[in-house]
């Protein structure tokens, strides 16, 4: 069949539904209205014409030369019902509401017995906001017209609207009065109860659904809920444990098991979760919700013990979704970030683990690597860390921070030419992060130092102090590295006095500070500082090779050997500790 074939059916068919046209509209109505109306069959073939057409231009979507052809179809048969309601249906989808109302009441007047006539006038009022009107012409059409009790539903929603609960409760009953009792409606009535503060009437419409659907396990759940947030626990209890003595539906015990702990019946309840979480068919994202629940209550000890579990019995059901080993490896990154937990390296290399498998079954998540990449760091696995950011790389060569952690990897195997390259390329995209841009050039400024690269070590330094003018970290390092080429010894000295002044107790900037002082041969002030270091039992190897050249300066040789002697017990890699403890002195 061709499509103008096709166009002039779909055409017929409509010309057919709609109040049999001529037959009805005119034949009949007509003469009882008024004679003057009565065509004649030439003039009832020329409107049918035009109705035909102005149907085919409304389904082209013409509706220009549709709404023209049906006013040529009106201008035969003024009181063509039919027309009309076309016309104002074409009004109405071009928005054009008060022609479109104007119009459809005409249908309306010229035939009250089409129910679509009502309805688009109800879409119309509803349309332009006008809500009293539109629940008049459904209350018109469900007077009128008969067979039309299914939008029974549609004029209790109008109520409602208009917050007319006690009207909308009535036509619900007239509903249920002649469908029966069905889950909207019986819903429906149930929150209009609770509107009302009415919540014995509201339980009784639950338990009615309840009892006309004893499987459904959703209707017992909206029932269990109104109980229990209507201060009728103990009932919203019983009332899903019941069910699971018929019924072992998954849903129905998180709830209970949520109502469980809220009456802290903690075993009953974690017992319950157990279970659920161990049901393949529960969606994991559900049970990842529940488990972030526990995690979120961290450091409580029955929370960390109860995640723990449900975060195994997470994988042993799901071995195959990435999500299970992510929402592990995060519960054990949120672990390792309590001060107290014990065995922070154990939780680190596990989390780590489990953001591995992650990315065995989904690459696509970042913050995956760059969880990885940063456990890496607190693990010092540096190969590790440049594996996975090049690997990364491949998959987001568009983010910065992975250059850094390569670079950074690169730096601490002394691959110092490789992490040039990743940092120097990094700091490129990082242009518009100044925070992240800072973290590049004091890389950079380490990299190149480890190269001699003094000039540029120093211009990646001051760039990092620019943005970030008191970060602690760089202001050490560039400081600590001109001490140890005994340059700008003026300057390194007011970034690590500066520096102690704000961290007066730590051990690695006193020493910088110490060391700076050293070279400007402020001696006693050296020692004192060290001394701060040496007595709070934080010293390492460094500190007490320092500490030995400072005493030897002074003068004080055979304390400077005992201390050289317990930094070459601490590290026997100090550069010429041992030539130093043999020949008792110092090599400038």
């Amino acid at each position: 069949m061709s499509d103008t074939a096709t166009i002039l059916k779909i055409m017929l068919l409509t010309l057919l539904l709609i109040a049999g046209f001529a037959d009805t509209s005119f034949a009949q109505k007509n003469k009882k209205k008024n004679k003057k109306y009565e065509i004649d069959e030439s003039d009832r073939r020329a409107a049918e014409f035009y109705f035909i057409e102005g149907e085919k231009f409304f389904i082209l979507e013409d509706y220009a030369k549709a709404l023209s052809t049906f006013q040529k179809c009106l201008g035969i048969t003024p009181e063509n019902s039919a027309a009309y309601y076309k016309i104002a249906e074409i009004m109405y989808r071009n928005e054009q509401y008060p022609g479109a109302e104007q119009n459809v009441n005409k249908a309306i007047l010229y035939d009250n017995t089409n129910k679509y006539y009502y309805l688009l006038a109800a879409d119309i009022a509803t349309a332009y906001g006008d809500f009293d009107k539109a629940t008049q012409y459904y209350e018109e059409m469900l007077s009128t017209i008969s067979e039309t009790e299914i939008y029974y539903t549609e004029l209790a929603g109008m109520y409602l609207f208009q917050n007319k609960l006690n009207e909308a409760l009535e036509t619900y009953h007239k509903a249920e009065e002649k469908y029966g009792i069905s889950d909207q409606i019986s819903l429906q009535k149930q929150q209009i109860y609770l509107k009302q503060n009415k919540i014995d009437e509201a339980i009784r419409e639950g338990q009615k659904l309840v009892d006309a659907y004893p499987g459904n396990h959703r209707f017992v759940l909206t029932l269990a809920k109104v109980m229990h947030t209507n201060g009728k626990k103990d009932k919203a209890i019983n009332l899903l444990a019941d069910f699971l003595k018929i019924e072992d539906n998954t849903t129905v015990k998180l709830q209970l098991a949520q109502y469980y702990s809220k009456e802290d019946r903690h075993k009953e309840s974690e017992q319950l979760i157990k279970e659920s979480f161990a049901d393949p068919l529960l969606d994991l994202e559900l049970k990842t919700q529940v488990l972030v629940i526990y995690i979120n209550r961290f450091p409580d000890s029955r929370a960390i013990r109860v995640s723990r579990e449900l975060g195994q019995i997470l994988i042993d059901t799901h071995p195959n979704e990435s999500e299970a080993y992510l929402v592990n490896a995060d519960m054990l990154a949120t672990l390792n970030s309590l001060e107290t937990l014990e065995n922070t390296e154990s939780i680190q290399k596990k989390s780590a683990e489990y953001y591995r498998k992650s990315l065995a079954y989904d690459q696509s998540n970042f913050t995956v690597w760059q969880n990885l990449m940063n456990l890496d760091m607190q693990l010092s696995r540096w190969d590790s860390i440049i594996v996975h950011a090049e690997t990364a790389l491949d998959l987001f060569p568009n983010q910065p921070v992975i250059y850094l952690y390569a670079g950074i990897g690169y730096s601490r195997k002394k691959i110092y030419d490789e992490a040039v390259q990743y940092l120097e390329q990094g700091k490129k995209i990082a242009a518009t992060n100044p925070q992240l841009l800072a973290s590049f050039y004091s890389s950079l400024g380490s990299a190149y130092n480890a190269l001699e690269d003094h000039v540029n070590s120093d211009k990646a330094y001051e760039s990092a102090i620019d943005i970030n003018p008191n970060d602690d970290i760089i202001l050490n390092n560039y400081s600590y590295y001109l001490s140890l080429r005994k340059e700008k010894l003026k300057k390194a000295r007011r970034m690590a006095q500066e520096v102690v002044r704000r961290n007066p107790d730590n051990a690695t900037y006193l020493d910088t500070y110490a060391w700076v002082l050293f070279h400007l041969k402020e001696y006693k002030e050296a020692k004192r500082i060290l001394e701060k270091v040496i007595q709070s039992n934080n010293a390492n190897a460094v500190h007490y090779d320092h500490y030995g050249d400072v005493l030897f300066k002074l003068g004080n040789v055979n304390e400077a050997v005992i201390n050289w002697q317990k930094a070459k017990k601490l590290d026997e890699t100090i550069e010429k500790i041992e030539k130093k403890i043999s020949r008792k002195k110092i090599f400038e």
